[in-house]
């Protein structure tokens, strides 16, 4: 048994080299090797000890991992960087639980299962369901999933199956193989191996299948990055000139079928937009995806929304545009959780449209001249059980987003990667604008098809190909991933039974 400093050490080295197994760096193995540490960790010492290496751990994957959100709330946020530090280390803390709780579970159920099964099935399934369960409770924070490290390797096939969550369960049960390897004998050291090489090799199999095939032909698509300074973006002085902005970067893309512009691209509300400006986009000599505030009066008050509003070159507009209203907003950026709990932190933000109301949970997908696109604002599509159910009705998905918000961080590079796993998970072919990128096509495999700079204006084009059919994913959802963990748990208990006979 390890002694609690090496230990609360060793928790801290793994903590920390976690993060870089994620964009921009993607060095997966770290991640791997990350889990595996934590894993041998957590099965050679004390329940004392080992809460305290979880909470260490946690601290160290969350206080690097999500480090932008100081960034945020400092310097877009304008929260006092002494309020800002107190705000994110509060919030790393609560995260630290996702790993504290299932260590806890982990010391209780341990002295019932045998070694091997605690790190090769125990553990994995625990990590998986408090990474679930962190995605989903408190409006959820599905950043840093294991899976999402696996988006350029084999692994990365699970995902069609069952999800991201499928190829976070398949990574978590190599690093708990390879602590097996470690920890056991020569004969189990080999046959953890052959299992190892059995998962390896069962995922490259998968990586052949085509689930979805192409729709029509190929949509020729420009996207408008304008990388306009959130500083001077909601300035009322400033708006005529970033209207001209957008319009004259449209006037100028020839011979083009859809032209995307990024999320809150008009900083006003859609019905003070001058009917002027709407007849100039009207005609333009494509379709045109903008994203802008809406509102509506009711007895109760005035709502507003983060909207994406569709201007189809095919409608003869006597009909209203197609607008979709973003369901899953941000805390604390577009609304304000439990503000008589947390109103301290509201009151020392200066965030400008920091109050959004939520979309209706079903709007159906936005189509151009019967191309039907799933649209998504923002890191919504970090939620894509949301909206999973649309995928199928769908020949690709759209997002617009405003990632000039996280500044130069790691944040817009992790959501990239989100990004290309929703793309291998549903096999459709995503469109990402960005204000200050990353603007991005990304094909139905996942591969970057076209990547705008960061930080520069910029107008580029790629062809889009429509996909149609449906992954095990879409089908089903989670659950061939549930029912398998499901399985995984009666095995040890029968296992358990039969070795107390």
């Amino acid at each position: 048994m390890l002694n609690r400093s090496k230990t609360l050490a060793l928790s801290g080295l793994a903590g920390i080299i976690y993060p870089f197994g994620f964009a921009p760096f993607s060095w997966w193995p770290l991640s791997l090797l990350s889990v595996a540490l934590i894993f041998h960790l957590w099965s050679r010492t004390d329940r004392a000890t080992a809460l305290w290496s979880g909470t260490v751990y946690g601290l160290f994957v969350y206080g690097i991992g999500v480090s932008w959100i100081y960034v945020s709330m400092v310097n877009f946020g304008n929260m006092l960087p002494v309020m800002a530090v107190i705000a994110v280390a509060l919030f790393v803390f609560v995260l630290s639980l996702f790993f504290i709780v299932p260590v806890f579970i982990y010391t209780l159920l341990a002295p019932r299962v045998s070694e091997q099964l605690r790190v090769t099935i125990l553990l994995p399934i625990l990590w998986v369901v408090f990474e679930w369960l962190r995605g989903i409770l408190f409006t959820g924070f599905a950043w840093l999933y294991l899976g999402y490290t696996g988006v350029d390797t084999w692994f990365s096939a699970w995902a069609t199956i069952a999800g991201v969550s499928a190829v976070s369960f398949v990574l978590a049960c190599m690093a708990g193989q390879l602590v097996h390897v470690y920890q056991a004998g020569k004969a189990a050291r080999l046959k953890g191996l052959v299992v190892v090489v059995v998962l390896a090799s069962i995922s490259w199999g998968l990586q052949s299948i085509r689930w979805a095939e192409p729709s029509g032909e190929a949509l020729d698509v420009s996207l408008v990055q304008a990388n306009i300074s959130l500083a001077e973006k909601w300035r009322p002085e400033n708006r005529e000139n970033l209207l001209q902005t957008y319009l004259a970067a449209s006037r100028a893309i020839k011979h083009t079928d859809l032209i995307v512009w990024p999320e809150a691209a008009l900083p006003m509300i859609l019905d003070e937009v001058p009917e002027s400006y709407l007849s100039e986009l009207r005609n333009l000599d494509a379709s045109l995806v903008f994203g802008v505030v809406e509102r509506d009066v009711t007895a109760s008050g005035v709502n507003l929304y983060n909207s994406l509003v569709v201007v189809d070159a095919q409608n003869d507009y006597s009909d209203p545009p197609q607008t979709y209203k973003k369901r899953h907003l941000v805390p604390f950026g577009e609304f304000f959780p439990f503000k008589p709990l947390l109103g301290w932190i509201f009151r020392t933000f200066n965030i400008p449209m920091s109050d959004f109301t939520s979309g209706e949970r079903l709007q159906g997908n936005v189509s151009l001249n019967g191309i039907k696109m799933l649209p998504t604002i923002c890191y919504e599509d970090a939620y894509p059980e949301d909206w999973r159910r649309q995928v199928a009705d769908a020949h690709m998905i759209l997002n617009i987003s405003e990632d000039a918000w996280f500044g130069d961080s790691l944040a817009p590079h992790q959501r990239l990667q989100m990004a290309r796993m929703r793309a291998i998970e549903f096999q459709r072919p995503v469109i990402r604008a960005s204000n200050s990128g990353l603007s991005t096509v990304i094909d139905a495999r996942g591969g970057i098809a076209a990547i705008s700079p960061q930080f520069e204006p910029d107008i580029f084009r790629s062809q889009v190909v429509p996909m149609q059919g449906e992954t095990p994913y879409t089908r089903f959802g989670q659950w061939p991933l549930w029912l398998w963990m499901a399985g995984c748990v009666i095995f040890i208990v029968l296992r358990r039974n039969k070795n107390e006979k």
